[in-house]
């Protein structure tokens, strides 16, 4: 089945967009459009006609049901007009570098809060599915980062109070001769409570290689953080130079491939 065309399923650049939404009313029908490209279709009673009320309700002419073309989608009960939730998602999705909800609060002109929440549920809603089962495969190498601003008088780096510890597994796609550098694949990160090799260990087992191969050896370059995370499986330096020891725990899942 072919897959969304730019310039006919969506804009394919900023003036196409300008030209195809000037108002509420044009998103309103370009949702019922992705929704039934081949018609009204009741979800009650199928394919049939209906009539659109003044609440941009579709009521089948059969039984009557009302159905909104948001019902499912992240527009879903919201109180922003259409037209501002289409901005705010060509803006993001256009954006090479990301965006935070301050950066859209400007864009739009909405409050925070309001712009957080859009946010939140378009990231939710480009999260691919099946992403939470589908696990880290191959080498992946397990670190971990500390989030927070500074603290006047505290402690800095590890151990510093009033910081989130994160644990980051990233997949190791292979070594580029050219760059010198790491190509890297997916990524997961987690909030933990400590750097301790169990609280290392729990996350590797349960969040990136829930299913690796039962084959899976471990290793650890030497660091001060916690060499102990590397008892429980054979324990071997890093294949690569460009991995090199740090003041963090830095772990490497490398499946053994049959």
């Amino acid at each position: 089945m072919p897959g969304p065309r730019a310039g006919v399923d969506y804009p394919s650049s900023l003036t196409q967009f300008l030209d195809w939404f000037h108002s509420d009313a044009d998103c309103w029908a370009y949702l019922a459009r992705l929704r039934w490209a081949d018609g009204f279709s009741c979800p009650r009673c199928g394919p049939g006609q209906a009539w659109l009320s003044n609440r941009h309700l579709y009521i089948c002419s059969a039984c009557e049901r009302q159905t909104s073309v948001l019902a499912g989608t992240i527009f879903e009960k919201t109180r922003l007009p259409l037209l501002v939730w289409f901005r705010a998602i060509w803006f993001v999705t256009s954006s090479k570098g990301g965006v935070s909800a301050k950066e859209l609060q400007r864009e739009l002109g909405i409050g925070y809060r309001a712009a957080w929440l859009m946010l939140h549920k378009m990231r939710l809603a480009m999260k691919r599915p099946g992403r939470d089962s589908d696990r880290l495969s191959g080498d992946i190498e397990v670190d971990e980062t500390y989030l927070g601003g500074p603290a006047p008088g505290g402690k800095r780096g590890r151990g510093a109070e009033g910081k989130l510890i994160i644990a980051i597994a990233v997949e190791r796609l292979g070594f580029g001769s050219r760059s010198g550098r790491w190509a890297l694949g997916r990524t997961r990160m987690q909030v933990i409570e400590n750097t301790s090799a169990k609280t290392l260990l729990d996350f590797i087992e349960d969040t990136p290689a829930r299913r690796a191969r039962r084959s899976t050896r471990m290793a650890s370059t030497p660091t001060t953080a916690s060499p102990a995370a590397a008892t429980p499986t054979t324990r071997r330096r890093s294949p690569r130079a460009a991995i090199r020891p740090t003041s963090c725990s830095r772990l490497s899942i490398a499946s053994s491939r049959s």
